[in-house]
């Protein structure tokens, strides 16, 4: 793409160091935990064709906005199981703000994806920053979500989202039981050492019914993030817990570190007509271990029609922060929810 000059094309080799540091100098201003490991990550996926440490992710792209040679900004590109697209961070140099650039490159990403059959696009900021947000509404995305001090203590961040094309209906889901089903008592616990017996399949059929894209590459992705635990947000290393009944896995909560303290909670599947009692007993192992690694914030995105989970959530102390539309399928909508564990 080339428009009074600006060029757009995918980061080179030689161009990583100076967005490396450029991320490191931008970004860390309203977030925190932004190390090297940042934009390590991100251009270790950009070269790699796919995130080798992503689940939900498939595989990152780092776009750059040049004129005459001259770097005048980047913009990173997200992409997400069930055709979503996260557009950001963007990074704009200092000389070129305001001047239309990181318009430019938002411009040259909604073409791209949209062309390449992306179903939407989303992207968050701080909320202090009016600026940003306007110019998201007037691109023709819609506020989705206020998340409560997402990466920052005492500072919320807005989520926007942009459809890119008509969603088809809602498919065909299970049919939600109306009665909890009478299972033995559970016993709720972190998952170590091999998968479980059956834990693949129950993983894989249950998210079926609110994901796109759920597969063996998914499931190997989660259990594998175990081995990274130590590594933290640095490497999304993942806990998970499990609610088991006479040797049957009935729930299961994957748990993952993002930068600036909080844990997301998500997925969290339960076997249908399984009690929000025993989907509750779950939710407190998973705070419990929570609190004692110093965790600041528990937060899930779940599909909202899964009403039992959602309830237990909210029982468990999570509140709603907002309604992310068809994030991961078409016509499912999640809601976004979060709880402080250590007050």
């Amino acid at each position: 793409m080339a428009s009074s000059g600006v060029e757009i094309g995918p980061l080179t080799p030689a161009e990583s160091e100076e967005f490396a540091n450029l991320a490191l100098q931008y970004i860390g201003r309203d977030y925190d935990d932004i190390d090297e490991s940042f934009a390590k990550n991100i251009i270790a996926a950009h070269f790699n064709g796919s995130d080798p440490i992503g689940y939900f992710t498939l595989a990152k792209r780092i776009w750059v906005a040049k004129r005459d040679g001259e770097h005048l900004g980047f913009l990173v590109a997200t992409e997400k199981r069930g055709g979503s697209v996260k557009l950001g961070p963007h990074i704009v140099k200092e000389p070129f703000r305001s001047k239309g650039i990181g318009l430019r490159l938002r411009a040259f990403a909604t073409d791209h994806y949209r062309t390449s059959g992306a179903r939407k696009l989303y992207a968050h900021g701080p909320i202090s920053r009016l600026d940003m947000l306007r110019w998201d509404v007037l691109s023709g995305y819609q506020i989705e979500a206020q998340l409560r001090a997402q990466y920052r203590t005492a500072r919320d961040d807005f989520v926007v989202g942009r459809i890119l094309r008509s969603l088809k209906p809602m498919p065909p889901l299970r049919e939600q039981l109306s009665h909890a089903v009478p299972v033995p008592k559970a016993e709720h616990r972190l998952m170590t050492g091999a998968a479980l017996m059956g834990f693949n399949t129950f993983l894989m059929k249950e998210l079926s019914y609110w994901y796109d894209q759920i597969d063996q590459d998914f499931v190997e992705a989660v259990l594998n993030a175990r081995e990274r635990i130590q590594e933290g947000f640095r490497a999304k290393g993942k806990a998970i817990f499990v609610s088991e009944a006479s040797g049957v896995v009935v729930a299961a909560a994957i748990a993952t570190f993002k930068r600036g303290g909080a844990l997301k909670i998500s997925p969290l599947i339960a076997r249908a007509g399984i009690p929000e009692t025993v989907i509750g007993g779950l939710l407190e192992t998973v705070a419990s271990w929570a609190r004692i690694q110093k965790v600041r914030k528990l937060y899930t995105i779940h599909p909202l029609l899964d009403s039992r989970v959602v309830h237990a959530f909210q029982l468990a102390g999570y509140h709603a922060e907002g309604l992310i539309r068809s994030p991961y399928r078409d016509g499912v909508d999640c809601v976004a929810m979060g709880m402080f564990p250590q007050e």
